[in-house]
């Protein structure tokens, strides 16, 4: 019986063998069906605050508001009496004046932390922060240092003034220049992050040196305010100094519409009066668009951030909300004396004020919504020049603690 068992099968296996390959049954493994692997989940955008800062040159230190609760708090960041500072685009790295009147340079950010720069020449200008916040240029009396990183690039202008004006990109600089003193012209020189300056507007044969640089938001047009004491004027050129137009902006510029249609300005008025204007531009054409306000009213001005607006204050105290678009002005209701205003990107206002009264303390940060409606009030120490901006910073940073 076994025998036969095992002639059988071996029958069997030649048999098999033998199939064509065509018929040889073939057993294949089907692989399961697996769903496709989720692409990972983008990070979560980090938390962030809006906070107003401004300078307290009375108790001495840059502070931030939170605008919700109405709370001030002290960041730590020492300044001088002057009241100077500069902001990097996202407002999260400023530079301040220290009390020992070199440039102090400090990352808000959880990260980040405080760096000392370069003595300033308060007599002969400021210092401006590099849109990125990297490097900050510091007008010295022989020219301008910029510091970037611990380490000092000098650059040799003559007689150096004002507040040098950094190209939207950071690549670079422009900074104006007096002669013997401010009523003569140094002309306006362009430094392009290597080497030397170069004179690129020669100077004027009029009254007033070169200061308030400000570029277009494209980087090809350059507008400046020329002058000194009572007597100003504004200039424009394109980025290499050609195209110059001498005396076609009123007194100067103040802001470039976002779009570079034309410019918010100083209008000259009076000996030590100063109006606001909106000059429009359209290839070699410029047109005012008429004074803010009446023509002799002494006031000041600043743009929203997308340019569709513009606050504007003066004396006798008025406070005008102006449709650039239209012109169209809408006078508030209250009655304030304005020092100082900046806009927030959502159409709010931080409005410095002061009262004449003697029940009340005399100087008030108040916030506004864009229409004039008051949202709140604190009283606070401030000079002047109080610097003030919006500026939003990571939720976990230790100044907003």
């Amino acid at each position: 019986m076994t025998a036969r068992v095992a002639a059988a099968c071996l029958l069997m296996v030649i048999a098999i063998a033998g199939c064509p390959r065509s018929e040889t049954p073939m057993i294949t493994e089907v692989p399961s069906e697996q769903p496709p692997a989720a692409a990972p989940a983008a990070p979560a955008a980090p938390e962030t605050v809006v906070r107003v800062a401004w300078l307290s040159t009375m108790s001495g230190g840059l502070m931030l508001l939170d605008p919700e609760t109405m709370e001030a708090t002290a960041t730590g960041v020492e300044t001088a009496e002057s009241g100077a500072v500069s902001w990097s685009k996202d407002g999260s790295i400023v530079a301040t004046l220290g009390p020992d009147w070199r440039v102090r340079i400090t990352d808000l950010r959880p990260d980040g932390g405080p760096a000392i720069g370069p003595e300033a020449d308060t007599q002969m200008g400021g210092f401006a922060v590099s849109p990125d916040g990297t490097r900050v240029a510091v007008v010295q009396e022989d020219g301008v240092a910029v510091w970037a990183g611990g380490s000092t690039t000098q650059v040799a202008i003559p007689r150096a003034c004002g507040i040098p004006a950094w190209s939207s990109d950071g690549r670079r600089l422009a900074i104006g220049a007096m002669g013997d003193d401010e009523s003569v012209d140094g002309g306006l020189w362009l430094w392009d992050g290597q080497g030397d300056a170069t004179q690129i507007v020669a100077p004027a044969e009029g009254w007033g040196c070169t200061s308030d640089v400000m570029w277009s938001p494209d980087g090809e047009m350059l507008a400046w305010s020329r002058g000194a004491e009572d007597g100003w004027s504004g200039d424009l050129a394109r980025a290499d100094g050609s195209d110059l137009r001498r005396d076609v902006l009123g007194a100067g510029p103040l802001a470039w519409l976002p779009d570079g249609s034309g410019l918010l300005v100083s209008v000259h008025i009076e000996a030590g009066a100063f109006g606001t204007g909106i000059y429009r531009l359209a290839g070699d054409t410029i047109s005012p668009i008429g004074p803010i306000g009446d023509e002799d009213w002494d006031s000041r001005a600043v743009l929203s951030p997308d340019g569709s607006r513009v606050l504007a204050w003066g004396r006798p105290p008025l406070t005008l909300t102006v449709d650039v678009a239209t012109g169209e002005a809408q006078p508030w209701d209250d009655e304030l004396f304005v020092e100082g205003a900046a806009w927030a990107p959502d159409g709010r206002l931080a409005l410095l004020t002061w009262r004449e009264t003697m029940e009340a303390p005399p100087v008030w940060l108040q916030l506004y919504d864009g229409a004039g409606n008051a949202i709140g009030s604190i009283s606070v120490e401030a000079a002047h020049d109080w610097c003030g901006r919006w500026i939003e910073l990571p939720a976990d940073a230790a100044v907003v603690q």
